[in-house]
């Protein structure tokens, strides 16, 4: 998916998140039907499929409840925690389980179910929230101080408490408190500009200036949604040629995003935070997508290509680091789009993250309530048709994208997205003529093009234009020559077709160096190396990359060619079953049918032979 400027902010660094979820119940054995209860639930099936068999009632709502969370399927879950709830309200496990999936879906009854939780400190968050909302400052601050101090809540508090002051009209107190908090916080650059805007918000333009220029000193990038707040403080004092440029500038090498700059220079001196629920749904929106990007970034593995144990076990940490992170964010963003239902930001980021996370319902449903004329709406539209493709509705995806096409006809953007739904749905004709559409759109083209022109390449190979791909890859190289993608796409199709070995083994070596953790790279090195007829080496190449890729049909079928040409014929004949029971495509589980039926069965005997 193509990441938008307008949805990154400064980054948190050393912004360490606890895993949240609570502990799974230990539930007895009650009886063999509990089996059949968990596959239905697991398999997709309706929920009332887990209350055959004698499993019913309450430990069934939960059963299916915990099964749907551990799946992501969050509107299930709630629904059967409810369930569990209204025959059982006292039901700890329940109650925080239930709270869980309803913080992270944005349900109805987030808020009643957080008011059963004294102790829960999201479940507390959520309340004081709602102290917030209603202008109950003093309220909302005594909330806010009986966070728990650990995990996130001691970083989050000064903000909060920041804001409770600004809302009573305790502006100076509530300034000096981010700035204290500053000093030495790898949070400074957040606290400073959240300053900022309660400056600016109480008239006090001098020290906003300041807090501005102080903000963006400790911030190590400069974001749009930091760009915005200074743009229109500089329109509001009469700066707005400097502003407008500003915004000009900083959009200009974000194609997609520049689809929003008319709509965002007319409303340049709108000030981006009116209110407190303004300021702390800012303030969430910035935390949510640095622990997304963090968890992202965490949950990559190890690129070292070490597999000992210990490495084994600090991936299954980082993952659960990076499960815990996602988790989070997802609940401030729930929380941000709770306190301010305008920040369409922050339903960009959550719908992306669900549509990472295979909830596509969920996706749709965040981003249903942006109107037509908001300024991220070209975006908004973009991430909506990716998603409608995803729940099967493709021919409204195209539509919505040839609409916006239209009505943006300087833009790439719309027909790129096309490209990648008539790709993956097998159209590779269409496609091709999509990115024709897209690439001529784009005019001269720059490095950040390349991954244009490698979806092109990628259509035109599919479709059979093998000299039309060649091309755009070769240029996608002159534009971006240390893309590790496109040098192992090129030198492995040179390989696949025993054409330009020695250029296909320089390619692929540069792109082992530049991502060593890749598994797929690394196969594509030993199958250079295989064509070569460096077969010893190839055996060692691509049992590294199954290491990496134990589950890539491709990976398995080269370890075993490898085998075969050294003579190990029963390791060569099981990497080809094992590679045929990976659901590998209908020609790659052809040739390795045939593989398998032509070994040569007296190798075999000799191999077995004592």
């Amino acid at each position: 998916m193509r990441k938008m400027l307008i949805l990154a902010l400064p980054p948190v660094s050393k912004f360490h998140v606890p895993v949240i979820r609570v502990p799974m119940i230990r539930v007895p054995m009650i009886r063999a039907s509990l089996i059949s209860a968990v596959l239905a639930v697991v398999c997709g099936f309706p929920a009332q499929a887990a209350v055959q068999g004698g499993v019913s009632g309450v430990f069934a709502d939960y059963l299916v409840g915990h099964v749907a969370a551990a799946m992501g399927d969050y509107d299930v879950a709630a629904q059967s925690f409810m369930a569990v709830l209204a025959h059982d309200p006292h039901n700890i496990h329940a109650l925080n389980e239930g709270f869980e999936v309803l913080a992270l879906s944005g349900g109805a009854d987030t808020l009643r179910v957080a008011k059963m939780l004294p102790h829960n400190g999201l479940a507390m968050m959520e309340v004081a929230n709602q102290a917030l909302i209603a202008g109950q400052w003093d309220q909302a601050a005594r909330d806010y101080a009986k966070l728990p101090n650990l995990g996130p809540f001691p970083l989050l508090r000064p903000v909060l408490q920041a804001w409770c002051d600004a809302g009573a009209g305790r502006n100076l107190a509530a300034i000096h408190e981010l700035q204290q908090a500053a000093n030495g916080s790898s949070l400074a650059g957040i606290y400073l500009l959240q300053a900022a805007f309660i400056a600016d918000r109480a008239g006090r333009m001098a020290d906003a200036a300041e807090l501005y220029r102080v903000a963006q000193n400790q911030s190590s990038q400069v974001s749009l949604r930091f760009a915005l707040a200074q743009a229109s403080f500089l329109a509001r004092s009469g700066q707005v040629n400097t502003a407008r440029g500003m915004l000009t500038d900083l959009l200009a090498g974000v194609p997609q995003d520049s689809m929003a700059l008319p709509r965002l220079l007319a409303g340049v001196s709108k000030p981006l935070v009116a209110t407190p629920r303004d300021g702390v749904a800012e303030f969430l929106l910035a935390v949510a997508i640095e622990l997304n990007n963090g968890a992202n970034a965490n949950g990559s593995g190890n690129d070292s290509g070490n597999d000992s144990g210990n490495d084994s076990a600090g991936n299954v940490n980082q993952s659960a680091n990076a499960q815990a992170g996602m988790e989070l964010s997802q609940v401030f963003l729930q929380m941000a789009v709770t306190l301010r239902p305008d920040l369409t930001d922050a339903r960009l980021v959550a719908a992306q993250e669900d549509q990472r996370a295979g909830r596509f319902a969920q996706a749709r449903d965040i981003l249903a309530p942006v109107a037509a004329d908001d300024a991220l709406d070209p975006q908004v539209r973009l991430v909506r048709a990716m998603v409608l493709d995803q729940l099967g509705e493709t021919d409204q995806a195209l539509a919505l994208l040839q609409g916006l096409a239209k009505d943006y006809p300087d833009h790439a953007e719309a027909f790129e997205v096309m490209g990648d739904i008539d790709r993956e749905r097998g159209r590779s004709a269409d496609a091709v003529a999509a990115y024709d559409q897209a690439l001529e759109r784009r005019g001269q083209l720059g490095p950040q093009d390349w991954a244009l022109l490698f979806d092109r390449a990628v259509a035109s190979q599919d479709s059979g234009n093998w000299p039309a791909a060649e091309a755009d890859l070769q240029h996608a190289l002159r534009l971006a020559p240390d893309q590790p993608s496109l040098l192992n796409y090129l030198g492995y199709s040179w390989a696949d077709q025993n054409r330009n070995l020695p250029e296909a083994r320089e390619l692929l070596e540069r792109a082992v160096k530049l991502s060593p953790g890749d598994g797929a790279i690394l196969d594509s090195l030993g199958w250079v190396e295989f064509r070569q007829g460096d077969v010893k080496d190839a055996v060692r190449t691509l049992e590294t990359a199954v290491q990496m890729d134990p589950e890539d049909p491709d990976v398995n079928t080269h370890l075993g060619d490898a085998y075969e040409a050294v003579g190990r014929h029963l390791e060569a004949r099981y990497q080809w079953q094992f590679a045929l029971s990976l659901d590998p495509s209908a020609v790659a589980a052809a040739r390795l049918r045939a593989k398998l039926a032509s070994v040569d069965t007296v190798s075999l005997a000799k191999a077995v032979k004592p």
